[in-house]
């Protein structure tokens, strides 16, 4: 039987995290468009076997293969720390959980962020 993906893009920052091992989950908006994707016609969780994360649309694309570990709605603000702050996931989204790191392809490590290509932490809009 042939295996069941999840394919998923995303930018280079949280690439670098997911490879590293650091980030175990990825966060997505409730929509039409990701219900359909992760939910079947009756309301249950989709079967996957694996996740297939990519830093791009080329073919040489930074790629990582992860185990499924399943998806669960959020419905109240979630905060979640990372080793460059804090960001606060708006309440009403999905997370889809990564298991371990099943292959990397064309990865060479993380890149230096400068501070315009990073997210906006919580660190950076509360003022003290």
């Amino acid at each position: 039987m042939k295996k069941q993906v999840l394919y998923l893009t995303v930018s280079r920052y949280w690439f670098d995290l997911i490879a590293q091992g650091i980030k175990k989950s990825d966060f997505r908006d409730m929509s039409v468009y990701w219900y359909r994707k992760l939910w079947n016609d009756i309301g249950d969780p989709r079967h996957y076997d694996e996740v297939v994360i990519r830093n791009g649309y080329s073919a040489i694309s930074p790629t990582i293969r992860l185990e499924y570990e399943g998806v669960k709605l959020t419905h109240a603000q979630t905060m979640v720390n990372y080793p460059d702050g804090t960001i606060l996931i708006p309440g009403s989204s999905y997370r889809i959980g990564l298991g371990n790191i099943l292959e990397i392809k064309n990865w060479h490590g993380p890149l230096i962020h400068p501070k315009k290509k990073r997210p906006v932490f919580l660190k950076d809009i509360v003022r003290k």
